[in-house]
């Protein structure tokens, strides 16, 4: 019996060993941490806050995929990495958190490229303001700065302090 309980250890030390962790190194949020989602049919789907000098092929392979990886670049904020349904690198997709994933983790969505239905999931904006936004942004092709939403009646300098944390310009 003692033999068997001493044995108990050794295993599940085995097993984890076979099994290893797929988490990088940083899965929980520091304070300069960049938020990056990895979707796809992986174990490996979910959000993970990375180092903002993290690279897009160390982090891949602290993931464990394998395969020939994409050319490095610098992961950012908010940034969507799309798997394969392989464990492997080939047919990675770069994309963008969608407005409520971004909004749920305290991150600006951008007026340039929300929808209607994103920015309705703003704090103080509804469908009607949302529309007006949209409107202006026709008008103007796009956005350059947020202080253009003041254009927008019902919006002046107190809104706008409130909705910027909600809302940014991002540079192309």
């Amino acid at each position: 019996m003692i033999f068997v309980l001493a044995a108990v250890p050794l295993i599940f030390f085995g097993i984890n060993r076979r099994f290893p962790d797929v988490s990088p190194a940083m899965s929980s949020r520091q304070p300069d941490s960049v938020a990056v989602e990895v979707a796809g049919p992986s174990s490996r789907a979910g959000v993970y806050f990375v180092s903002p000098r993290t690279g897009i092929r160390e982090f891949l392979k602290s993931l464990h995929v394998r395969g020939a990886l994409p050319q490095d670049f610098p992961l950012q904020q908010g940034m969507k990495i799309i798997l394969p349904d392989s464990e492997r690198a080939e047919g990675v997709v770069i994309d963008q958190m969608d407005a409520g994933t971004k909004l749920a983790l305290e991150l600006p969505v951008d007026i340039n490229r929300a929808s209607a239905e994103d920015l309705m999931m703003v704090r103080g904006i509804g469908e009607k303001m949302a529309c007006r936004i949209l409107e202006l942004r026709a008008r103007k092709g796009k956005f350059r700065n947020l202080e253009e939403l003041m254009e927008i009646p019902g919006i002046k300098e107190k809104r706008l302090a409130r909705l910027k944390k909600y809302l940014c310009v991002e540079t192309p």
